[in-house]
């Protein structure tokens, strides 16, 4: 058994164990008894707020991916290839959803590997701007804002100057050319680039900023409605903490799906703002489930329809390769 497969299994193996042992804890102390309080009318509007999230995520990939190649996606793929990379997301053990739309969009579409990672750099850049701007307006208008929001906030406003200076940094090295050191130096380097090369662009900037606030508000209003419909009651302070934290911690995708990992996020949030852990980890769960009654049904058939474009094989090996 290669390295690289012992390390998949380990990632499934370790989100398993965090899985099992966050099941027990909440059983055995009986927070699943708060979704008693969840009718199935309540669970259908929460997974409505999902779908159209990710339609919203899909137009964003249809926007960045005209602009930058003059190719126009179909429909389908539109609302949902963001479907297929949420399914993905649990297959590939690290990143996986990123992954499968850089594979999908280079075999159907032929978008260049290093083009389809930027645009999924420029969603995040624009994703933590408008984070960061609400960081700051949060300190201004909102009180009991703690001040650690602020320095947060600036570092995700000004990710792409921190990017690129990273990027610089990275290219004070001197690889040999025939090492693979330099292959990924290279690469990267075309990536930040080309996302760069969009950021500059203000049309771009703005129309990425109107489809990533409406995104935000889809966001913010799952979270509203979990947080009635469990009876939490969280402010608006509260909610933007979580949508904060957990813009920063999307980017930290160690485990397939995971698993585990964003509940212990969420844990830890809702402590700090005063809540219950187990709550928290429950509003997680909840939220997750909405993700996987799409993603089974619809992920798997999106799959299978472009299968022509996806050879089983190909697939495989680039799985094996990241």
């Amino acid at each position: 058994m290669t390295s690289r497969v012992m390390k998949g299994v380990l990632k499934y193996s370790i989100a398993f164990i965090l899985i099992t042992v966050i099941f027990y804890y909440l059983l055995s102390n009986g927070y699943f008894d708060v979704l008693e309080k969840v009718t199935i009318n309540d669970f259908l509007i929460l997974t409505s707020i999902t779908f159209f999230s990710y339609c919203v995520a899909g137009l964003q990939i249809y926007y960045l991916t005209k602009v930058q190649n003059g190719i126009l996606i179909k429909l389908a793929d539109v609302v949902l290839l963001p479907i297929s990379m949420s399914l993905f997301s649990y297959i590939i053990p690290t990143n996986g959803g990123m992954l499968y739309s850089v594979f999908f969009l280079k075999k159907k579409y032929n978008v260049d590997s290093s083009k389809g990672f930027s645009i999924g750099v420029v969603s995040i850049y624009i994703s933590f701007i408008i984070t960061g701007v609400f960081g700051v307006i949060s300190i201004a208008v909102i009180d009991n804002v703690n001040l650690w929001v602020l320095p947060i906030s600036v570092a995700l406003i000004i990710s792409p100057v921190i990017l690129h200076f990273f990027n610089a940094l990275f290219k004070q090295f001197r690889f040999r050319k025939d090492t693979i050191w330099f292959r990924i130096q290279n690469y990267i380097d075309s990536i930040i680039k080309s996302a760069n090369q969009m950021m500059k662009h203000r049309k771009v900037v703005m129309v990425n900023i109107v489809i990533s606030l409406l995104y935000f508000v889809l966001v913010y209003f799952s979270y509203q409605w979990m947080s009635h419909i469990l009876d939490l009651n969280l402010s608006i302070t509260s909610i933007f903490v979580i949508i904060l934290i957990t813009r920063i911690s999307s980017l930290i995708r160690l485990l397939p799906g995971n698993l585990g990992l964003e509940e212990m996020y969420m844990a830890g949030i809702f402590k700090f703002i005063g809540q219950s852990v187990g709550v928290g980890i429950v509003f997680t769960l909840l939220l997750r489930l909405t993700t996987v009654v799409l993603f089974i049904p619809l992920g798997i058939i999106h799959f299978l329809v472009n299968l022509e474009y996806l050879k089983i094989n190909d697939l495989r090996d680039y799985i094996r390769s990241n």
